[in-house]
Formats: structure tokens, sequence, C-alpha cells
């Protein structure tokens, strides 16, 4: 395995994103982002490696490993990106409550994107995964204990934003 193959891999894992989603989010063909992630090829052109580098917020000799990788790494967002944060145990464990979402509404939701939505004027914004079944949308909560919303070509609903990073604070420093 390859440093790159191998930086790839911990990228990856740590943004929840595969092979294939990350070659359409990059641009790049999904048999050359695959021979990358595998280590088939030690040797990408330059201009295959520059997508995947801005996507993951680092620089191409990071991605390469020349140099390590930020212990934070930045996001690439829209000049309306907001911040909201988790008020419920709805989507558990991975979001726990107090969690910050940044949410960037320049975004229309993929396949599998954690989102924000709008069900009616009236009710707060919620937070779900989002997957697509043709017309149907479907609102899932990670937590079982919530169920599903199903959506169709006739229910009302605006799409507020994609969530593209969360932060959680697991405990708090004292002050000395």
């Amino acid at each position: 395995m390859t440093k790159l193959s191998a930086i790839l891999k911990q990228l990856m894992s740590e943004d929840n994103i595969n092979t294939s989603a990350l070659a359409r989010k990059t641009g790049i063909l999904q048999p050359v982002m695959h021979r990358m992630v595998t280590g088939d090829t030690d040797n990408p052109r330059i201009d295959t490696l520059l997508p995947v580098a801005e996507y993951f917020g680092i620089t191409v000799n990071q991605l390469m490993g020349k140099f390590p990788l930020p212990t934070e790494r930045s996001v690439s967002v829209s000049e309306y990106t907001y911040i909201v944060t988790v008020k419920d145990s709805t989507m558990s464990p991975r979001f726990i409550e107090g969690t910050l979402l940044i949410v960037d509404p320049n975004l229309t939701p993929e396949n599998g994107d954690f989102a924000m939505i709008e069900l009616t004027p009236e009710d707060e914004p919620t937070f779900k995964q989002v997957f697509f079944d043709g017309t149907d949308i479907y609102l899932k909560p990670l937590n079982p204990d919530f169920k599903t919303i199903h959506l169709d070509k006739n229910s009302t609903y605006r799409f507020l934003g994609v969530v593209v990073e969360s932060r959680t604070t697991l405990k708090k420093s004292r002050a000395h």
C-alpha cells in the first residue's frame, strides 16, 4: 500500500465517504479513484490529485504523504454557511446533543447526505439523513427510537442546506 492509498483511506474513513462518492464529488473517473485508493498507482497526475486534496481541505503534498495532515482540516463553504446546534437525540449516536452542525445552504442534498429540512413553515427545521427513491424522499434519523419521515411528490418541504461538517465537544476544559 502506498502512502497516497493509506492517506486516502484515512481521509475517506474520517469523512464517511466511499470511493464512488469521492469520485463523483471530485469529478475524477471512478476507475482512476479506485486505483489511487487501492494503491495500484503511486504516481497519479497533478490534475487528478488537486481536486481530491481540495475536497479534503489539504495540500497535494499532504495527500501524497510528504507533509503531515493537519490536526484540523478546513472545509470549503459558501458565504451563506450557518451553524446550528443539535437539540435532541434523534441523530444519536453520531451527532449527540450539543453537536455543532456547519450547514451550506448552497448545496443540494445527494443520496445519503445529512441535511436541514423545513417540513412546514410553522415548524422548526429538522436535521436528518436524506435518501431518494424516485420521486419519494426519506428523512432518516440515526437513532432507531425515532421514525423515518416519508415525503412524496405531494409533500410540502424545503431543503435548507447540507451539513458539511460537525463538531462535538466531549469535555469542557476547566479554567485554572
